[in-house]
């Protein structure tokens, strides 16, 4: 069954087990389960940082905005996607 898609009030987390290390601006993300990685660029890497402590698409997305001086809509539309990304890879949890 395919996961509802991400919405504002979706709470993004790490999955467990999950293995990173950042590497200068970009952090690599080793899923042992599956044998497989993922490169992260230097914008998902700050996400990726941020979700140490579970937060919404909403929060994500303001504070991607902040940081990066994007529109709100466009952040969103930018943590909606790593979000599913992340998710369908298994790297990560969506809930709500």
């Amino acid at each position: 069954m395919a996961a509802a898609e991400p919405n504002p009030a979706t709470r993004v987390a790490r999955s467990d087990g999950v293995i990173a290390q950042r590497l200068l601006d970009e952090t690599v993300i080793l899923d042992p389960h599956a044998g497989s990685y993922l490169r992260l660029n230097p914008s998902g890497s700050w996400i990726w940082e941020r979700l140490a402590d579970p937060q919404t698409v909403e929060e994500l997305a303001q504070a991607l905005a902040t940081e990066y001086g994007l529109e709100g809509s466009r952040a969103e539309e930018d943590v909606v996607a790593f979000a599913r990304d992340l998710a369908a890879r298994g790297l990560a949890e969506l809930t709500g």
